[in-house]
């Protein structure tokens, strides 16, 4: 289980605040499942929440892959969305 709060300011000054909450599990070393709740509160704007899940794979130590797919739960989210990513840690000099 994993979960975030956060809070940002626009061009304008106006903060938001965003929230998290996964869920995952591993399938098998390298596979991995996920199921998350997400959103957008803004105190002059409708709130933006979506549900997603999706799956990761760790090609090697240094290289990840993910794809998610999900649906908006409030008026002003995207009714459907999918998304795909890579992730590669940097080695940096200390």
């Amino acid at each position: 289980m994993g979960y975030n709060l956060g809070m940002f300011w626009n061009e304008d000054l106006h903060e938001t605040y965003l929230y998290t909450l996964a869920l995952g599990k591993s399938i098998s070393p390298k596979l991995n499942y996920f199921v998350e709740i997400y959103g957008l509160v803004s105190p002059n704007q409708t709130a933006d929440t979506r549900l997603n899940g999706g799956f990761t794979y760790l090609i090697n130590d240094n290289f990840m892959l993910d794809t998610s797919s999900g649906i908006g739960l409030s008026e002003i989210s995207a009714k459907h969305f999918f998304s795909f990513g890579l992730s590669y840690r940097l080695k940096l000099q200390q």
